[in-house]
C-alpha cells in the first residue's frame, strides 16, 4: 500500500496472513522473514534501506523482532509496539535514548478512536470482510477461540443465531 508517499510492508510467520495482506493491497508487500529472505534482502537494499524507516509497528515482541526494528527505523523514528514481550526480551535504553527513537506502545484503543474505525467500516470506506475468516454462532465461541489461538483463524465473526 502506497499513500501519500508512505510505503508500507508487512513480515509475517504465517503464510495465510502473508498472502491476505499482498492480494487485498494492505501493504506494498509482504514477506515471510525466513522463507521469504532472499526476496525481502533484495527489497530491503532497493527500497526499505537500514535505518531509514520512520516508523516501526510490532505486533509480536520478542529479541529478534526488536533486533530487526531498531536496524530499520531511522534516528529519530517511531517504534509501536502493540503487544507485551516475554520476559527477559530486554531494550538497552542507550540504544533509543542515543538514536533518540520514540518508543510508543499501544495497549488498547481509545473510545474515539473505536468510533472513527467502527464508522470507516460500517459507511464501508474499507473493505474488512477478507479477514474473517470464519463464521460462528455464539453457542460455538469456545471453538471460536480455540481455532484462534492455534493460528487457524484470522478474525471470527461471531453471530447471535445458528448459522445453518
Amino acid at each position: 500500500y502506497q499513500n501519500d508517499g508512505y510505503a508500507v510492508y508487512g513480515l509475517d510467520l504465517d503464510a495465510d496472513r502473508i498472502a491476505l495482506a499482498r492480494t487485498h493491497g494492505f501493504v506494498m508487500d509482504a514477506f515471510h522473514p525466513i522463507a521469504d529472505r532472499e526476496r525481502l534482502d533484495g527489497v530491503m537494499r532497493q527500497h526499505i534501506p537500514l535505518g531509514q524507516v520512520d516508523t516501526v509497528f510490532l505486533s509480536v515482541v520478542n529479541a529478534k523482532t526488536i533486533e530487526l526494528a531498531l536496524e530499520l527505523v531511522r534516528d529519530g523514528g517511531n517504534l509501536v509496539v502493540f503487544t507485551s514481550a516475554p520476559a527477559g526480551t530486554g531494550v538497552d535504553p542507550s540504544r533509543l535514548y542515543f538514536r533518540e527513537i520514540n518508543l510508543i506502545t499501544s495497549y488498547s484503543p481509545s473510545l474515539s478512536d473505536l468510533k472513527d474505525a467502527a464508522q470507516i467500516i460500517f459507511n464501508r470506506k474499507i473493505n474488512v470482510t477478507p479477514l474473517v475468516s470464519h463464521n460462528m454462532p455464539l453457542s460455538e465461541i469456545g471453538q471460536a477461540f480455540e481455532l484462534y489461538r492455534a493460528g487457524q483463524a484470522i478474525k471470527i465473526f461471531i453471530t447471535m443465531e445458528e448459522t445453518p
